[in-house]
């Protein structure tokens, strides 16, 4: 099964492939709303979908060569188990015999819809460009919510190239309400999910910043949906994180209002995380329109 690419994103932004291709040469190509084009329609809160095997494949078929340096996963909605572990990527002139340019062994299971980019060891001018899934976390399926390749290098040890949002309580949020919202600079879109104590929001940025102060600024609607108190932390690792803030009954007295909140204990991080611990009495369900560190 071929499916055409309209566009693919680059590290730095979408060029046009007119004429390119996706398939699975192993023969999962995923069924109806997650099959194997899920991967390249720029939208994360889709995805492809398969039973795991062995050497499961994703191919990129171009319409002429092209030197690509690095390539890029968007995670997806659910079940880390699924995601990759182990995989090798491979370039073809003539989509017959293939050459290993790049391979990852070991790779973590990630948050829900980060984004990862990968540099290739070995790049050269191909048409064909495959990975093979050689294993993942453990689970008996696989998925994926995008896959990216790119003719921008990616720097040694770079983790992401433009700032991330994820939810590490899994608070992701659905379709056009979802926690990226956060980071778009449009107070006029929001983050909402139901709220329980601990939901979290987590910010990546490409490298380590020392932010003094960070803003919130209140959704377009329903006061309750608030956040009233919540904790601030800071990581260099994404993995132990050090308490630099707390505030406790925050209002927001009025609609889209942007709030200033100073960080007590700054840091250089490259994460920041803010736990929210209550709302507002009566609510049902926590929203946000912009989350911004400086």
């Amino acid at each position: 099964m071929r499916k055409e690419i309209l566009c693919m994103m680059s590290v730095l932004g979408a060029f046009a492939l007119s004429g390119a291709t996706v398939t699975s040469p192993s023969g999962n190509e995923g069924k109806g709303k997650e099959s194997i084009e899920k991967t390249t329609d720029n939208d994360y809160t889709t995805k492809w979908y398969s039973d795991f095997n062995r050497g499961l494949s994703w191919q990129l078929e171009l319409p002429a060569a092209k030197f690509l340096q690095s390539y890029s996963f968007v995670y997806a909605n659910d079940e880390p188990g699924r995601d990759p572990k182990e995989w090798i990527v491979e370039g073809s002139k003539d989509g017959k015999t293939f050459t290993k340019i790049s391979e990852v062994k070991n790779y973590p299971a990630q948050l829900r819809h980060a984004t990862r980019f990968f540099s290739i060891d070995n790049p050269g001018d191909y048409r064909f460009y495959r990975i093979q899934f050689l294993d993942n976390h453990g689970s008996s399926g696989f998925q994926l919510a995008e896959i990216a390749f790119s003719d921008n290098e990616v720097r040694e040890g770079q983790k992401v190239n433009v700032p991330t949002a994820t939810s590490p309580s899994g608070h992701i949020g659905k379709k056009r309400e979802e926690v990226g919202r956060t980071i778009d600079r449009n107070k006029r879109t929001k983050w909402y999910t139901p709220f329980c104590p601990g939901l979290s929001w987590q910010l990546e940025l490409p490298e380590s910043r020392k932010c003094t102060l960070y803003r919130l600024t209140s959704a377009n609607d329903y006061p309750k949906r608030d956040p009233k108190d919540w904790i601030v932390e800071g990581s260099a690792d994404g993995r132990t994180f050090v308490k630099i803030g707390e505030e406790k009954n925050v209002v927001f007295p009025s609609r889209l209002q942007e709030k200033e909140f100073s960080i007590a204990a700054p840091g250089n991080y490259r994460f920041y995380r803010i736990t929210f611990t209550s709302l507002a009495p009566g609510n049902d369900g926590f929203q946000i329109a912009e989350i911004e560190f400086k």
